[in-house]
């Protein structure tokens, strides 16, 4: 099985607080997703802060 992540954040400031909880979720694993973590410029609506996309597969 493989899982892969897409994560967006609009601003610099929201990355601590993702980071934190992407921490304490995958803290017990010894076998991480792959990740990717891009800064956007914003999304349509102002009060969207972070987007994540979770692509699961068994192979």
């Amino acid at each position: 099985m493989g899982v892969q992540n897409i994560v967006y954040v609009n601003y610099r400031l929201h990355l601590a607080g993702y980071m934190k909880v992407r921490d304490e979720v995958f803290k017990n694993k010894t076998i991480l997703p792959s990740s990717t973590l891009m800064l956007v410029s914003g999304f349509t609506k102002l009060k969207f802060k972070v987007k994540i996309e979770v692509l699961a597969s068994a192979f």
